[in-house]
This record gives C-alpha cells, structure tokens and sequence, in this order.
C-alpha cells in the first residue's frame, strides 16, 4: 500500500514540473522580424476599425503622436516600456510598409529580402520623410546682376578670379571712396543674395 501511494505521489510530481504548452509560450523569445508581420497586420486592422483602435490605446495609456502615427501600433504589440530605439525603428518600417504598399502579413519576408534588412529600410523611411532642400537660386541671381544696369566703372585690381567681388566704400562729398575689398567667399555670396532680396 505505501509502495502504490509512494508512487502515485512521484507521478503527480512529474506532471507538475513538466512545462505545459502555455509556460514553453510565455518564455520563447520575440523573434522582431517575424513580430513586424503582426504589427503591419496591426496598422491595417487599427485603419479598418478606428473605433476599436482608439479603445485599445486608451486602455494601454498609450497617446497618438501626428509626427508618428505606427508608434501606437508597436507599442500595442511590444509593450510601451520596450527599447525606445526599437520602437522607433519598428514604426518607421511599418511607414515604409504603408508607403511602399506592402500587403498585410509579407511585411516580414520584405525585411529579409530587402538588402540592408531593417536598418536600411528605417533609413530609407527617414530620408524620404526628410524635407526636400529648397532649389538654389544662384544661377538666376548671376542672370539677374549680369541684366543689371551699372551704377559705376571703376578701374581696380583685385585679386582672385571670382565672378563678382564686394568692396567696401565711404562717402566722401558728393561720391564714393572704395577703401577695400571683401575677400570671404562666404560673406561676398550673402551680400549678393540680399542685395537681389534673396533669404539664402
């Protein structure tokens, strides 16, 4: 009888340390790439059912910011106190998924298949969020000042072979006295753009 209940006990015990299926679940790692198809799975259901998106990130605390709309989407997927770094990558990957049209659930295999993997592709995101410089107007400045009526010949050397110079003047009764040239490249272009009213 003793021997029966001995091993009963020793079986219970067995059960009791073996893992179940949900314990092996909670403690396998994330895997980011594989995580990136649930959240671009996430921003097409958040854009399907904003309702239930709302409600979701008023329960998790979670705010929208305009200038980063996928970060909600993340954090609903990884937790609001994951790596911030991360978190910005993984909601700049789901822009470019969005710009690039990529569909649901391939987001993915786009990663691996992209040549520089998510690295590139969050720098390939920033640089087309970056705002387009403005055109430089120089070359329409020179034909502005070459169209330009003269205000005066001088006869002066100066040195250097640049295009257009600046000089320094003073009044001296009803004219000019040239003192000295301006010799910066740097202070000479500016001078020039303002005086044709551009804000360089």
């Amino acid at each position: 009888m003793w021997d029966e209940q001995t091993d009963e006990a020793a079986e219970q015990t067995d059960e009791a340390a073996e893992p179940t299926a949900e314990d092996t679940s909670a403690a396998a790692p994330i895997d980011p790439v594989d995580q990136q198809g649930a959240d671009a799975s996430g921003a097409v259901a958040a854009e399907a059912a904003p309702e239930d998106y709302a409600e979701l990130l008023a329960d998790g605390g979670i705010k929208v910011q305009e200038r980063a709309p996928m970060t909600p989407v993340v954090k609903l997927v990884f937790g609001a106190q994951y790596d911030k770094t991360r978190l910005t990558e993984f909601a700049a990957a789901l822009s470019w998924a969005k710009r690039e049209g990529v569909p649901a659930g391939t987001l993915a295999e786009r990663i691996e298949a992209h040549r520089g993997g998510l690295k590139a592709i969050v720098a390939a995101e920033r640089a087309a969020r970056r705002p387009a410089a403005p055109p430089d107007r120089w070359d329409e400045i020179r034909a502005r000042l070459h169209a330009a009526r003269p205000l005066a010949r001088i006869d002066l050397e100066v040195a250097g072979d640049a295009e257009f110079v600046l000089l320094v003047a003073r009044r001296d009764g009803d004219g000019l006295v040239v003192v000295a040239p301006v010799t910066d490249a740097k202070t000479v272009e500016q001078a020039i753009r303002k005086s044709v009213g551009d804000s360089y």
